[in-house]
């Protein structure tokens, strides 16, 4: 798969480089079961994201596979902050 680039800004050449890079580079492709290991689900829950569009995946005829860097990315995207709490002085005596 190659891209072609429209140079929009002086200094985008070397974000043009980086892209270009990423691309020689081969995909690391995932089964679902490698999927469901490292979420720690089962796999019928993969299964039914896929059914829902609910994570980001690639249909290979009647395979179904991930990108590696689609899955750490959509995983990324769904972390949250944890809740700050307060602790409230109290004197007791």
């Amino acid at each position: 798969m190659k891209r072609t680039y429209v140079n929009v800004m002086a200094d985008s050449g070397a974000v043009k480089a980086r892209l270009e890079a990423n691309e020689s580079r081969p995909r690391r492709l995932l089964t679902v079961d490698e999927v469901a290991g490292q979420l720690q689900v089962k796999p019928r829950t993969v299964y039914h994201w896929v059914h829902e569009r609910y994570i980001p995946s690639i249909k290979l005829g009647a395979l179904i596979r991930f990108d590696q860097t689609s899955i750490t990315t959509w995983v990324r995207k769904r972390e949250t902050v944890g809740r700050i709490t307060r602790r409230m002085d109290v004197d007791i005596h």
